[in-house]
């Protein structure tokens, strides 16, 4: 399967080479690399290995394994801008759910289109996390939902079941995915105590800058909260804020110090008050002004 266009990537890079002011026998000396071994790089006849790339880019004056991702075909900053756009609806920035199916449709044309199987298996993930999404939101479908989710999953993970999702890699995809499960387990089919050990496991799992992971944790504390195990919930407050400002997310901690000041206020722990007047401070200095508001009304009934 052809990744890259490697005509455009040797063309490339034969053009650097000359406005560097080599011809390629000097090239070739000066590495002490086969002539026609560059030549055919050159070419594009054939895809470089990973130490052929790393070795001749002190010579090319570039990072070669990255440049050669400028060349695919379909470059996956495409994939990235559409997950861009629906990041609102995991952020809980926006719930209009006619625009998203709107995307959705739009979205459905172009994967018709696809040729390529990288690209289209990809594509289809994407779509298939969306369709769930909206089963869920719009369509309040939880099971249809939970079972778009789990084939969302199925498309790369082919054996994937939820019994033994523990075993299994994820990408962020597949990540959202396996939230969005634990959501309706705990929701929909009361199945808490798993919707808890899966939103456990994505905290001692996923990337700990990735602003939604901050979204899990927060989810995870509010139903160790609703289920009273407030001890343990304010353990996963502190590692939150920890993290948070180790890794520079900081945009939910207002949200953090007002969940630790709910369970330290619960546990008669000292002090309790230091934690809300931090959620207030921060909430002004975010601008959160709406955030600020609900503490103020919490803490008021």
């Amino acid at each position: 399967m052809d990744f890259f266009d490697l005509k455009k990537f040797g063309k490339s890079l034969r053009d650097r080479r000359k406005k560097m002011g080599f011809t390629l026998k000097e090239l070739s000396e000066l590495t002490l690399m086969n002539y026609e071994t560059i030549g055919r790089i050159e070419n594009g006849e054939v895809i470089p290995k990973l130490e052929t790339l790393d070795y001749l880019s002190t010579y090319y004056k570039i990072d070669l394994t990255w440049y050669l991702t400028e060349f695919h075909r379909y470059n996956n900053r495409e994939l990235t801008n559409i997950m861009v756009s629906i990041n609102p609806y995991f952020y809980n920035y926006n719930d209009d759910y006619i625009a998203l199916e709107s995307y959705y449709n739009s979205l459905i044309e172009i994967q018709k289109s696809i040729e390529n199987e990288f690209y289209k298996i990809h594509f289809q993930q994407i779509t298939t996390l969306i369709n769930g999404i909206l089963e869920y939101k719009l369509y309040n479908n939880y099971e249809k939902a939970l079972e778009l989710f789990i084939e969302g999953i199925k498309i790369i993970t082919i054996h994937f079941n939820m019994e033994e999702y523990k075993k299994y890699y994820y990408i962020d995809m597949e990540i959202i995915m396996l939230y969005y499960i634990a959501d309706i387990y705990y929701y929909k089919q009361n199945k808490k105590d798993k919707s808890i050990d899966i939103l456990e496991f994505i905290f001692e799992n996923w990337y700990k800058f990735h602003r939604l992971y901050y979204i899990n944790a927060l989810k995870l504390i509010e139903f160790l909260n609703e289920n009273g195990e407030y001890t343990k919930a304010l353990e996963y407050i502190n590692k939150s804020i920890e993290l948070s400002r180790r890794y520079n997310c900081l945009e939910y901690l207002n949200r953090f110090y007002f969940e630790k000041y709910k369970c330290e206020n619960i546990l008669n722990i000292e002090n309790a008050s230091e934690s809300l007047e931090i959620a207030k401070s921060l909430s002004i200095a975010y601008n959160d002004m709406d955030f600020k508001d609900s503490i103020e009304k919490d803490i008021s009934k």
